[in-house]
C-alpha cells in the first residue's frame, strides 16, 4: 500500500467528483438563466431522480447544454463553473497517471477527461482572453508519476477506435435514459478489452484469469485465518465479543471490495465469478482423480472445497434461487442443511420480524443488496461459517454476554439517573463543569428504553424458523456489533459531559501529590491519565512547581495562552478562549484514536463515502503498524507455519494448472507467469491483526464506567468544598469581600487555590537571609493554602484507601465476562452503604 494510495488518491477522487458536480450545477443554472429549454427539462429530471448520490447529468446532455449556451454568443459573467471544470480535468489526469504508473489503467478516465476538455474548449469562446492566458495542452497534473516501459504498448489508432466506441455507447445510453433501466443481472459489460499488438491466446487468457482467481482466493483465505484466530481468542477469553465483531465486520466490507475489484478486473457479469471458481475447482479435482503431475501435492477434495468456499456458495445459491442442486454440495440434500434455517431468518428480519439495533455488513448485503451482491455473499457466508466453527461451543456464552452486557449498561444508566434525582431533590445539582445544565435522564433514558425493548424482543421471540436468540448467537458478528452500539452510546455521552470534571480532578490530584504529601495512588484516576496521556491532561508533563499549577490548568482547558503574556491586561469578566477548532481538540475525546475512526466508519452513509472512511481506518492502522516495533500477538510460530502452509498449497494449485515447460528449444513459453504467493500483498490481513491488538489494549477503557467514577469523585469534591475550600472561615472572609462570589463554582475554587499556591518573588533581603541559613529553595510555611492542599491530600487518601480502584476492577470484570463477579461487586457496595 504505497503512500499516494493511502494518503492522496482517495482525496483526489473525492475532489474531482465534487468539482464535476459543481460544474454540472453551474451549467444547469447558466442554461436556465439563458432560456435554454433543455436546461428546464434536465432540472425536472434532476428533481424526479435525485437520490442520496445526487443526480448526474449525462455527458451527451452536458454537450447539448454547452452548445446551446455558446450559441447565445453572450460572454459569461460567472466563470466559477469553468474553474470547477478545469479542476476536475486536472484531478482526473492525476488519477489516470497514477493508474498508468501501476499498470491498472483503463480508458474510463481518459474518455471522460477528453469529453470534459471538449466542453472546456467550447466554453472558452465565451471568456475573452482565456485561450491566450492558458493553454490546456501544456498543463501537467500536480502529482507526477514516471512510468517505465514494462510491456508492449497499445497502438494509438486502436485506442482512438475504442474511445469512439465508448462515445457511441454513451450516446446509446443517453437515448435509452428515459426508458426503464436495465436490471443489474442483464446489464452489458462496462469495460472493453484493450487490444494489443500481440494479444494473448485464448489459452493464455484463461490461464491469466485462473491465476487472478487463485490470488484472490489466497487473500480471501488469509483474511479468513486471521478472523478465525481472533474468534478462537474470544473462545479462550483473551478478547471480548466487541473486539472480534468490529474486526470481522470491517473484514467483510473489505472482502466485498475485493470481490468487486476482481469482477471488474475480469469483466464479469453478476454470478459469473461463482461459475469460474467452480470450473477451476473441477479442473483441480480432475487432476486429483486422474493422478496427474503435481497432484500428489494437492490437498484433499474437502480441503479444496473449503479453500474455494464452495459449500457456502451452494448454500447462498440455494437460498437465493430456491433451487436445490445436490451436485454443488458434499451433502446428499442441501435442503436438510441446518444453516438453511439461519439464512431463512433473514427473511424474517426483512419482513420486520426482528428490529436490529445495528446491522453488520453481511446482514446489510443480505437484506438490501441481495441481487447486486451475489458475487460477494458466498465469501461473506464462508467467513460467517468459520466464525461459527470457532465459537461453536460458546453459543450459550454469547447469549449470556449479550444479555448481561445490556443489563449492565441499563444498571449503569439507572444508578446515575437515580443519583441525579436524589441530588436535585436535596437542592445540590451535580456539577459537571459544563456551560449548560445537564441532566442525564433527558439524554440516556431513550437509549435505555431501546436497549430494554431489544433485549425483551430478543429473549421472547417465537421460533420462525428459529428463535431470535439462537440466530443472534449463531451470527456472532451481529451480536458483538449490537453490544458495541449500546456501549458506544453510553460511553460517548458520559465522557463528553464529564470530561472537564475529570480534567479538574486530575490537576487537583497532581497538586496533592506534588505538595500535599499524598502517598497512596488513586488507581482509577491514574489509569485515565495514563490512557489519555499527560500531554492531554496537563499540556505536557505533570507540573511540579506551584507556580505552574494555575497556568497549566487553564492552558489545558480552553483558555488562550495570551493570559501568560507579560503585557496581558485582563479587561473582561472572562478569560480569552481559544478558537472553536482548537477547543474541540482539548479535553478528553469520547473515543480513543482507533475507536474514533471506527465510529466515523459506522456513521450515516448519506454521502456514499463509507469507502473513504474504511480507507481512513486502514490508513491509521498502517501508520500504527509502521510506528510500533511490537510483533502482533498472533505472529507466533504456529501462525507462521499456517501461513507458510497456505502459501505452499496455493503455489501447488498454481503449478497444477500451469502448462508444462516446453521440452524443445525454440518453442515459445507462456507469457502468463505463475504468481509468487510469497510476494502477495497481505497488507489488509496484517492490519486486521493490528486492529485486534489495539482494540484489545483499549478494552478496559471501553468498559470503564465514567459516571460511576464521577459519583465517587463528586462526593469527594463536595467534602473538599465544605471542609476546606468553603469552610466557615473562608465563607466569613468572602462575606467581608464585596467583590467575592458568595457561592463560587468548583472551577473557580480550584483556580483560586492554585493561584494562592503561587510563590511570590523573593526580596533581596530574603535571598540574603536564605543564603546565610543555607536553606536553599523551600516553600514558605506562612503560605496558608499549603495547609489546604495537605488537607485535600488527606481526603483523597481516605477515598483511595477504601475505593480508589473499584471502577478499574469492574472494567476488568466486564472485559473477562465475569458477570457474577461484577454483580458481587455491586452487592458489596450496596451492603456497605446500608
Amino acid at each position: 500500500m504505497d503512500y499516494y494510495r493511502r494518503n492522496e488518491l482517495p482525496e483526489t477522487v473525492k475532489r474531482y467528483k465534487t468539482y464535476t458536480e459543481q460544474f454540472q450545477a453551474w451549467l444547469l443554472k447558466t442554461g436556465i438563466q439563458r432560456g435554454v429549454e433543455l436546461a428546464n427539462i434536465v432540472a425536472d429530471q434532476a428533481k424526479k431522480k435525485k437520490s442520496k448520490k445526487g443526480y448526474r447529468i449525462p455527458l451527451q446532455e452536458q454537450e447539448q447544454l454547452v452548445n446551446a449556451i455558446t450559441a447565445t454568443s453572450v460572454p459569461l459573467a460567472d466563470t466559477s463553473g469553468i474553474n470547477d471544470l478545469e479542476d476536475a480535468i486536472r484531478s482526473r489526469r492525476e488519477v489516470t497517471q497514477y493508474h498508468k504508473h501501476n499498470n491498472t489503467a483503463d480508458l474510463g478516465h481518459e474518455y471522460f477527461s477528453g469529453s470534459l476538455e471538449t466542453l472546456m474548449a467550447s466554453l472558452k469562446v465565451l471568456v475573452p482572453g482565456m485561450n491566450k492566458a492558458r493553454n490546456r495542452k501544456n498543463d501537467t497534473p500536480t502529482f507526477v508519476f514516471i512510468q517505465l516501459p514494462t510491456g508492449p504498448k497499445t497502438s494509438q489508432d486502436e485506442q482512438d477506435d475504442l474511445l469512439k466506441k465508448m462515445r457511441e455507447q454513451d450516446q446509446c445510453d443517453i437515448e435509452s435514459d428515459g426508458q426503464q433501466q436495465q436490471t443489474p443481472t442483464s446489464r452489458t459489460k462496462k469495460k472493453a478489452p484493450i487490444s494489443e499488438t500481440n494479444p494473448l491466446t485464448a489459452e493464455e487468457e484463461q490461464l491469466r484469469r485462473e491465476f487472478l482467481i487463485l490470488c484472490f482466493l489466497y487473500t480471501f483465505n488469509r483474511i479468513r485465518d486471521v478472523l478465525y484466530e481472533i474468534w478462537v481468542l474470544y473462545h479462550k477469553g483473551l478478547v471480548n465479543a466487541i473486539t472480534a465483531a468490529l474486526v470481522s465486520d470491517l473484514a467483510q466490507d473489505q472482502m466485498n471490495q475485493n470481490v468487486k475489484s476482481l469482477v471488474e478486473e475480469l469483466d464479469l457479469l453478476p454470478g459469473e465469478l461463482a461459475i469460474l471458481i467452480h470450473q477451476l475447482f473441477n479442473k483441480t479435482k480432475a487432476a486429483l482423480e486422474t493422478g496427474a503431475q503435481n497432484s500428489a501435492t494437492l490437498p484433499a477434495e474437502k480441503v479444496l472445497r473449503h479453500l474455494f468456499g464452495l459449500d457456502a456458495a451452494a448454500l447462498i445459491k440455494t437460498y437465493i434461487t430456491k433451487t436445490y442442486p445436490t451436485e454443488d454440495s458434499a451433502d446428499e440434500d442441501i435442503r436438510e442443511h441446518p444453516l438453511m434455517l439461519f439464512l431463512k431468518f433473514f427473511d424474517v428480519i426483512r419482513k420486520g420480524g426482528l428490529k436490529l439495533p445495528k446491522w453488520d455488513h453481511f446482514t446489510e448485503e443480505m437484506l438490501l443488496h441481495q441481487s447486486t451482491s451475489q458475487d460477494y455473499l458466498p465469501f461473506g457466508l464462508a467467513i460467517v461459517l468459520d466464525i461459527q466453527e470457532a465459537v461453536r461451543e460458546d453459543y450459550r456464552r454469547m447469549l449470556r454476554d449479550l444479555t448481561e452486557h445490556g443489563l449492565d449498561i441499563a444498571r449503569c444508566i439507572r444508578y446515575h439517573v437515580d443519583y441525579e434525582d436524589r441530588m436535585w431533590a436535596k437542592g445540590t445539582k451535580p456539577d459537571y463543569m459544563c456551560k449548560e445544565e445537564i441532566k442525564f435522564s433527558t439524554i440516556l433514558l431513550n437509549p435505555l428504553d431501546r436497549l430494554l425493548e431489544w433485549l425483551q424482543e430478543l429473549l421472547n421471540s417465537q421460533e420462525k424458523p428459529m428463535t431470535a436468540s439462537i440466530f443472534i448467537t449463531v451470527h456472532s458478528t451481529l451480536a458483538g456489533l449490537s453490544m458495541w452500539h449500546f456501549n458506544s452510546i453510553y460511553h460517548h455521552t458520559a465522557i463528553a459531559k464529564i470530561q472537564w470534571f475529570i480534567h479538574g480532578m486530575a490537576h487537583l490530584y497532581n497538586a496533592a501529590c506534588q505538595m500535599g504529601g499524598l502517598e497512596i495512588l488513586w488507581s482509577d484516576l491514574d489509569y485515565l491519565i495514563m490512557i489519555y496521556g499527560a500531554k492531554v491532561m496537563f499540556r505536557g508533563d505533570p507540573p511540579t512547581h506551584p507556580n505552574d499549577f494555575l497556568n497549566r490548568y487553564l492552558l489545558s482547558g480552553n483558555t488562550s495562552s495570551r493570559v501568560m503574556a507579560s503585557d496581558f491586561r485582563h479587561t473582561s469578566e472572562f478569560l480569552p478562549q481559544v478558537s472553536r477548532e482548537l477547543g474541540a481538540k482539548r479535553g478528553l475525546q469520547p473515543e480513543l484514536s482507533l475507536e474514533a475512526k471506527i465510529c466515523d466508519y459506522y456513521d450515516s452513509d448519506a454521502d456514499n463515502d463509507r469507502w473513504l472512511r474504511r480507507h481512513a481506518v486502514f490508513n491509521y492502522l498502517y501508520r500504527q503498524s509502521e510506528d510500533t516495533d511490537k510483533t502482533p500477538d498472533d505472529d507466533c510460530q504456529e501462525a507462521t507455519q499456517d501461513r507458510k502452509g497456505l502459501r505452499d498449497t496455493f503455489a501447488n494449485l498454481a503449478a497444477n494448472i500451469a502448462p508444462p515447460k516446453p521440452r524443445r528449444k525454440g518453442k515459445s513459453k507462456s507469457r502468463v507467469h505463475r504468481p509468487d504467493f510469497d510476494k502477495q500483498d497481505e497488507t489488509h490481513a496484517k492490519l486486521f491483526g493490528t486492529m485486534k491488538s489495539e482494540l484489545r489494549e483499549n478494552e478496559v477503557h471501553s468498559n470503564f464506567d465514567f459516571l460511576s467514577f464521577y459519583r465517587r469523585a463528586y462526593d469527594l469534591v463536595l467534602r473538599i468544598r465544605k471542609e476546606v475550600l468553603m469552610s466557615d472561615q473562608v465563607q466569613r472572609f468572602r462575606a467581608e469581600d464585596m467583590n467575592a462570589d458568595p457561592d463560587p463554582p468548583n472551577f473557580q475554587l480550584i483556580t483560586d487555590l492554585f493561584r494562592a499556591l503561587q510563590i511570590d518573588p523573593k526580596t533581596k533581603k530574603g535571598e540574603e537571609a536564605e543564603a546565610e541559613e543555607g536553606a536553599g529553595y523551600q516553600l514558605s510555611t506562612k503560605v496558608v493554602p499549603l495547609k489546604q492542599i495537605r488537607r485535600v491530600a488527606e481526603m483523597i487518601q481516605d477515598l483511595t484507601r477504601s475505593e480508589g480502584d473499584v471502577e478499574l476492577k469492574r472494567a476488568k470484570l466486564r472485559v473477562k465476562g465475569d458477570w457474577e463477579g461484577l454483580k458481587a461487586s455491586y452487592a458489596a457496595e450496596e451492603a456497605g452503604r446500608d
